[in-house]
């Protein structure tokens, strides 16, 4: 889970995803305004969390175009998502492949 504004961060939280949160301790309603802090902020943590993933025991053995690799700087949230969709989608794959496994 990720911490709280309030709460001690977590040894395993990404120190980006810390900051993220410190930088959001407004709530929600920090998203309503444009803020250069938090933006880079949540750049920062999108980079610490998809490096996290496609390094991940579970991306081990897929083929990822840019592994541990997201273009933040000067790309708007839409841009940074689209390259996440698509650098995790061979990812997300074998996850489904596995998951078929799983059914009776």
């Amino acid at each position: 889970a990720l911490p709280s504004a309030t709460m001690a961060p977590d040894a395993a939280t990404p120190a980006a995803v810390t900051a993220l949160v410190h930088a959001l301790g407004a709530g929600g309603n920090a998203f309503l305004t444009q803020h250069e802090g938090r933006a880079l902020a949540a750049r920062d943590a999108a980079a610490e969390l998809f490096a996290q993933l496609s390094a991940s025991d579970a991306a081990r053995g897929v083929a990822l175009p840019l592994p541990g690799q997201l273009h933040t700087a000067g790309l708007d949230a839409e841009q940074v998502w689209m390259q996440i969709e698509m650098q995790m989608a061979p990812l997300l794959a074998k996850c489904k492949a596995a998951l078929k496994h799983l059914k009776p």
